[in-house]
């Protein structure tokens, strides 16, 4: 279970489908020198891009349409399926609820941030 937790509002979620990723948001600089020496610089961040894909009752859709109408700029507590705390802001824009039967819908959620 994938829980969001705000100051005004907590919201439980099913399990993402398989698909969900975690992406390191680290960049890589390589710089040539003149005399030919090669120097590579690795800017390490704490920040993650998490990526997961709920599939929802619409009842359940419209508490998370609640949530990221109330927390869509703040940054909140996102313990996901892992058992894994994360301080997250969500970065999905826009996001996009997918009718898949008269009683389901599906989302895809962008989060940003770093493990507590």
């Amino acid at each position: 279970m994938t829980s969001l937790h705000s100051a005004t509002h907590d919201l439980f979620l099913p399990n993402a489908e398989l698909q969900d990723t975690k992406n390191n948001q680290s960049t890589i600089d390589l710089k040539h020198s003149l005399n030919g020496v090669r120097r590579v610089y690795v800017r390490s961040n704490t920040e993650q891009l998490l990526s997961y894909t709920f599939r929802l009752s619409v009842m359940k859709a419209e508490e998370l349409k609640v949530f990221i109408d109330n927390n869509h700029s703040r940054r909140f507590r996102l313990h996901n399926h892992n058992a894994e705390n994360w301080r997250v802001v969500l970065v999905s824009n826009p996001i996009e609820f997918v009718q898949v039967s008269p009683d389901e819908v599906t989302v895809n959620l962008q989060f940003q941030g770093s493990k507590i």
